[in-house]
C-alpha cells in the first residue's frame, strides 16, 4: 500500500464512466465551503453570506458581509473605484477558483475576484481585474446576460439575449494579459438566427447556461411563446453549436410532466439532475435523464421540486438558484419578502415539499443590509485547508504545507494541481505522506529519536487508504519546494472524497534529521 502514489490514487478509483471534461464547471458549485455569494441588484455590488455556525442559514451576527463593490473597489487599469456596473446577473468559478461576476447595464461586463489575503472580500489591491467591457463588443454591446459558465480550459460562455437576437459567446484570454479583449478572443459559437436557418427550434429569449453531467451544454429558453430547455451537440465538431441538427429539446413538459414556463434561471443540482425554475407558476423543477436518453421529461422523470406557498410561504419575483455542498438548494426571493429560500430533500423522495425541508435562510429586511433585492447567487467551492502545526526546530521552520492558488482547485481534470512546501530545511529531500483521515500523534511516540516533541503526524496510518511517495528533487536554498498532484479525469464517485496529507523532510544537519510540515485536508471537487 505505500509504494502507490497520491496521483495513482486520484485518477485509478474504480470508474463506470470517464467524467466528461466540462463537467468540472458544473461540478464546482456543489463542494461548497458554507459561504454563499450574492449579487445585490439594489446596490450592484456583491455580498458573502457565511454560515459560520454549520446549520446552513445565515441568520447570525455577522454572516452576512460585502465581498466586492464596484463603487469601492480600484480597478487595476486606472487605480481609481470601477464605479457603478449594474445589476450582477450571473455568478461562476474557474478551476483556479476565481469567481467571475456578471454585471448587466447597457451591456454586459464580466469581473475576474479573488480573495487573496483571505480576509473575506476581493476589495483589496489586487484581488479584482476587469475580464470583458462588452460595450464596444459585439454582440455583447446592447445584450443581455443571464447565462455564465466556464469549461475547463478557463473559456467563459455567456448567454447574450439581445433586441432582435440571441447569441452564446465564448471569451477566452488567448494573449495571457488578463482580459478577454483582443483579437480572436471572443467567438459566437451560437447564433439563434442561423440556428433557426439550419432547421433548429429558435430560441429567442436565452436566459441560463451551463454543463449537463455528461459535459454537453445547455441553455434556458425565457421567451413567454418557446418555452423548453435544450442542449447543444456538436456534431460535426467545428466548436460551432448551430448546425443542422445541433440544438436538440432536453425538457419541453411531455410525458406528463410539469411545465417549464419561462424559465428564467436553471442548474445542476448535487443529484445531478436538472432544476428549472418556472417564473410564470413560481415553481422548481427538478428533471433527471433516468433512461439515459439525453432528455429529461420522458414519463415520470421530472417533479415540482418547491412551489410558491409550499410550507406558506409565498415567493416574490425570483432572482437565481445556488447550490450548497450538503445539497441544499438556495432560491433568490425578491421583491416585498426579500430573502433567501432553502430547500434540502431530507426525506430523499424527489421533492423538498414536506414538513422541515423549506426554511428561510436569510431575511434581508432583518439583516445588516434591509434593502438588498439579491439578483445571483454562487456557492464559494471549497479549498484545501491546513491543520496542525509543522516542526518548529528545523533549520528553518516551522515547515509550511500549502496549497498553490495559482495552479487551481483540486478539481477532476485539473492536472496542473499542485502543493508547496515552505519553511523546510534548505536541499532536503521530499516525502509525502497521505490517508483518508487525519491524526495527531507525536513522533517521538512511534520512532523514538528520529525528530523532536515538536514533530506530530497529522494522518492516519493506520486508515484503510494511506501511501507514501517521493518528490523528484529537494527544496531550494530557501526550503521552499513545488509538490505538483496532477489530478486526472475520474468518475463521479471521486468528487466529494476527501484526502489528508502531510510532507516529510530530511534535514541533514541536524541530529534529528526528520522534520514534517503541518496537514492539509483535501476534499475533491
Amino acid at each position: 500500500m505505500l509504494t502507490r502514489t497520491l496521483t495513482s490514487v486520484l485518477v485509478a478509483l474504480p470508474a463506470a464512466a470517464a467524467l466528461g471534461s466540462a463537467q468540472v464547471s458544473s461540478i464546482l458549485p456543489f463542494r461548497a465551503t458554507g459561504a454563499l455569494l450574492i449579487g445585490d441588484a439594489q446596490s450592484g455590488a456583491v455580498l458573502r453570506a457565511n454560515d459560520a455556525d454549520g446549520d446552513g442559514l445565515f441568520l447570525g451576527a455577522g454572516e452576512l458581509a460585502p465581498y466586492f463593490d464596484p463603487a469601492a473597489a480600484a480597478d487595476p487599469a486606472t487605480g481609481q473605484p470601477y464605479g457603478p456596473l449594474g445589476e450582477p446577473t450571473a455568478i461562476s468559478c474557474n478551476l483556479q477558483g476565481e469567481i467571475c461576476v456578471i454585471f448587466q447595464s447597457l451591456s454586459p461586463v464580466a469581473v475576474m475576484l479573488r480573495d487573496r489575503n483571505g480576509d473575506g472580500d476581493a476589495m483589496d489591491p489586487g484581488e479584482s481585474r476587469m475580464f470583458v467591457n462588452g460595450a464596444a463588443m459585439a454582440p455583447l454591446a446592447l445584450g443581455f446576460c443571464r447565462g455564465a459558465a466556464f469549461d475547463p480550459s478557463g473559456a467563459l460562455w455567456l448567454t447574450v439575449d439581445g433586441p432582435s437576437n440571441d447569441w452564446i459567446v465564448v471569451l477566452r484570454d488567448l494573449d495571457q494579459d488578463g482580459s478577454a479583449h483582443g483579437a480572436g478572443e471572443l467567438t459566437v459559437a451560437y447564433d439563434d438566427a442561423i440556428a433557426a436557418t439550419n432547421g433548429n427550434p429558435p430560441l429567442f429569449s436565452l436566459s441560463a447556461f451551463g454543463f449537463l453531467p455528461d459535459g454537453v451544454p445547455y441553455a434556458t429558453n425565457a421567451s413567454f411563446f418557446h418555452k423548453f430547455t435544450v442542449r447543444f451537440v456538436d456534431s460535426d465538431g467545428d466548436g460551432i453549436l448551430h448546425g443542422p441538427g445541433e440544438v436538440i429539446p432536453a425538457y419541453q413538459s411531455g410525458g406528463g410532466n410539469p411545465q417549464q414556463g419561462t424559465a428564467r434561471f436553471a442548474g445542476i443540482g448535487a443529484d445531478r439532475g436538472l432544476l428549472i425554475y418556472n417564473s410564470a407558476s413560481k415553481q422548481l423543477i427538478s428533471a433527471r435523464d433516468n433512461n439515459g436518453n439525453s432528455v429529461y421529461d420522458d414519463v415520470g422523470e421530472a417533479v415540482v421540486f418547491a412551489a410558491s406557498g409550499d410550507a406558506g410561504l409565498l415567493w416574490g419575483s425570483g432572482g437565481a438558484l445556488g447550490f450548497g455542498g450538503d445539497s441544499s438548494v438556495y432560491y433568490a426571493d425578491r421583491g416585498a419578502a426579500s430573502r433567501i429560500l432553502r430547500f434540502v430533500d431530507l426525506s430523499n423522495d424527489g421533492d423538498a415539499r414536506d414538513l422541515g425541508e423549506i426554511a428561510v435562510a436569510l431575511e434581508f429586511a432583518a439583516s445588516a443590509f434591509p434593502s438588498v433585492q439579491p439578483s445571483a447567487l454562487f456557492s464559494l467551492p471549497k479549498e484545501p485547508a491546513a491543520y496542525g502545526a509543522g516542526t518548529a526546530t528545523g533549520s528553518f521552520g516551522p515547515v509550511e504545507l500549502r496549497w498553490s492558488e495559482a495552479d487551481g482547485l483540486p478539481v477532476s481534470g485539473n492536472s496542473a494541481f499542485s502543493l508547496s512546501i515552505a519553511g523546510a530545511p534548505a536541499g532536503a529531500p521530499i516525502g509525502m505522506l497521505y490517508s483518508i483521515s487525519p491524526a495527531a500523534i507525536q513522533l517521538e511516540l512511534l520512532a523514538p529519536g528520529i525528530s523532536d516533541l515538536s514533530s506530530f503526524l497529522f494522518v492516519d496510518l493506520a486508515a484503510g487508504d494511506v501511501g507514501a511517495f517521493g518528490v523528484p528533487g529537494t527544496t531550494d536554498a530557501s526550503g521552499a519546494a513545488a509538490v505538483p498532484i496532477p489530478i486526472g479525469a475520474t468518475s463521479p464517485p471521486l468528487a466529494g472524497r476527501t484526502f489528508f496529507v502531510q510532507a516529510l523532510l530530511v534535514d541533514g544537519g541536524s541530529p534529528l534529521p526528520v522534520v514534517l510540515s503541518n496537514g492539509l485536508s483535501i476534499t475533491l471537487l
